[in-house]
């Protein structure tokens, strides 16, 4: 994490945009495929936005969000740094 003077970390996670992995297939589906490799992005503010950047990268419009363990995402606030999110 990128540190400076005086500022608390605190301050700098609420300011630093959070990074996500978006892929554009479901978590259950195998994933040999090269073409199936996650997309590094900012996370958007919205799940409305999320969509959008998903089906401009992976060419498809998705309706739900899914962690790998296949839970359905209902707030982008629960996600994490790196978390790795399935559009399908």
């Amino acid at each position: 994490m990128i540190q400076f003077a005086g500022t608390p970390t605190s301050v700098l996670i609420n300011t630093l945009p959070m990074r996500v992995v978006i892929h554009g297939y479901h978590p259950h589906e195998g994933t040999t495929d090269s073409k199936r490799t996650g997309k590094l992005v900012h996370l958007p503010d919205s799940v409305e936005d999320l969509m959008n950047l998903a089906e401009k990268k992976f060419g498809k419009r998705g309706t739900i969000v899914l962690m790998a363990d296949g839970s359905q995402v209902e707030d982008l606030n629960a996600l994490r740094e790196n978390d790795h999110l399935f559009i399908s």
